[in-house]
């Protein structure tokens, strides 16, 4: 018998980290949806605080775990990104699947030129 599902089940929390791409993103999948069914989540958010420099490779691994959220039935949502990334998904069309919620609590962003750098 499969796990019960709660009256209210906390949402599953998926912190991305790098290295992306390839098998990474395949096994990332799996852990999702091995994460949903062992919790009984009915929804999954997916921080991605920790990447370096969000970009399309993120935005692909992204829109990945969205479709194997959606094959678990939960919803998805992108926590802790910073604005251009959000910016960069809404650029891309992805804005509606990919949704972002809660930006990146330090206000940092990860596309600036470094203090000191040749593009200050």
């Amino acid at each position: 018998m499969g796990p019960s599902r709660r009256d209210d089940p906390a949402p599953a929390v998926l912190v991305l980290c790098e290295p992306l791409g390839g098998a990474r993103s395949d096994a990332l999948c799996a852990m999702l949806v091995e994460l949903v069914a062992r919790t009984g989540a009915e929804a999954a958010c997916c921080d991605v605080r920790a990447l370096q420099r969000p970009g399309l490779r993120a935005a692909g691994v992204l829109a990945r775990l969205r479709l194997a959220a959606d094959a678990t039935g939960c919803t998805f949502v992108v926590v802790r990104a910073p604005r251009r990334f959000a910016e960069l998904l809404r650029v891309l069309g992805l804005g509606a699947a990919l949704p972002c919620a809660g930006a990146d609590p330090d206000g940092c962003d990860p596309f600036a030129p470094e203090v000191g750098s040749e593009w200050s």
